[in-house]
């Protein structure tokens, strides 16, 4: 098997990734191989409310989010909840009731919050709050850990659209899918249905969050190259990224991966926009993607999960080339701890990274493994 593009994209990371420190190192990790961290492999059965992250089965994991220090949180889609896992590998469930028949859309302790298709998690800067979306009844949650109580941040639970300068809490969205924090706590929220990110910031005037559109016009189709994003065509976007004051995004429907500038200013940066695979070793523009999910960015690498051709891909901005990850386009279950790019993942969903280590959910496989790059 040629190893050249699992190569030149595991030494840009190992190069470009800062060491972590003594707390993040598990025992057995070594860079370049993948771990299973959470989950019981090809297991899709009810886990436990509390205990050993890699004996308590999941179901479907799409979602997850890293913190400094080492937490995990996980979006357990299938079981209809979102678990966090402690440094040292303790999993409970800290939203989520498994045996909910109803969503109420209003406060409420957020262990009984009724979720229906939890598909991405994402962690505020504070560690106090998470964001968790479930698309199914179009709403975005703001989780308070601390208190534990839940309550809709975004979306009424019925389909929209929101107007630019729309109060988040009493605003439509329609499929939300992934969202991401900024490090100015701005939060960003993709829309599939609606073709589209938005922005949602507190106004400082009211104190209210509010929405304004960021990325794509709302008409599904693929235009706006080199000019303002909120002019820009998406088709059915699945993922978003922050990272250096740029966007990173999904564009599922359209096989590619585009990117939004400080100045607002839209591009593709990986894709060629044909629904196939290839081009690994070779510049990024020309390669084929099936269904580009979600996007995660490690230094000056992206990390896309190619959820069509069973494999997550990096891309290196700075020399625009694209090569393998993780993933080899099997997606029979193999052992734990290979090389990266000899691990199969069945279903390629959610990434995240933190402080030297990149962490990869295998929805197909029902586990969330990490890659050690120190």
């Amino acid at each position: 098997m040629d190893r050249r593009p699992l190569a030149v994209t595991l030494g840009a990371l190992l190069a470009l990734l800062p060491a972590c420190g003594p707390s993040e190192i598990v025992v057995g990790d070594q860079p370049g191989l993948a771990r299973v961290v959470a989950g019981v492999p090809g297991d899709s059965a009810l886990g436990a409310a509390e205990g050993d992250a890699r004996r308590e089965a999941l179901a479907g994991p799409s979602g997850i989010a890293a913190v400094a220090g080492g937490t995990l949180y996980i979006a357990d889609t299938g079981n209809r909840v979102v678990r966090v896992v402690s440094p040292g590998g303790v999993e409970r469930i800290v939203a989520g009731d498994v045996g909910c028949l109803q969503t109420v859309f209003a406060p409420v302790r957020a262990r009984a919050l009724c979720l229906q298709l939890p598909t991405a998690v994402a962690a505020f800067p504070s560690g106090d709050s998470l964001l968790v979306v479930d698309r199914r009844v179009h709403v975005v949650w703001l989780i308070d850990l601390r208190a534990d109580s839940a309550r809709p941040f975004f979306g009424t639970g019925t389909r929209g659209r929101a107007d630019s300068g729309a109060v988040a809490r009493t605003a439509s969205t329609s499929e939300p899918d992934d969202v991401a924090v900024g490090p100015d706590g701005t939060v960003y929220v993709v829309e599939v249905a609606n073709h589209r990110i938005v922005a949602i910031a507190r106004d400082g005037r009211t104190g209210d969050f509010v929405v304004r559109p960021a990325v794509g016009r709302g008409d599904g189709g693929y235009s706006g190259d080199g000019a303002e994003a909120v002019r820009a065509r998406l088709l059915a976007p699945r993922g978003v990224a922050v990272g250096d004051g740029e966007l990173y995004v999904a564009d599922t429907g359209n096989q590619v991966i585009r990117r939004v500038t400080a100045d607002g200013r839209i591009s593709t940066v990986a894709g060629s926009g044909q629904a196939s695979f290839g081009g690994d070793g070779g510049p990024a523009l020309s390669a084929q993607f099936n269904q580009p999910v979600r996007v995660a960015l490690v230094g000056r690498v992206l990390i896309v999960a190619d959820r069509g051709n069973r494999r997550v891909r990096a891309v290196q901005l700075g020399s625009g080339l694209i090569g393998a990850f993780l993933g080899n386009g099997d997606s029979a279950l193999g052992p734990d701890l290979l090389e990266a790019g000899l691990t199969t993942t069945s279903v390629p969903a959610g990434l995240a990274q933190a402080q030297g280590f990149l962490y990869a959910a295998d929805a197909g496989h029902h586990v969330v493994r990490r890659i050690f790059v120190p």
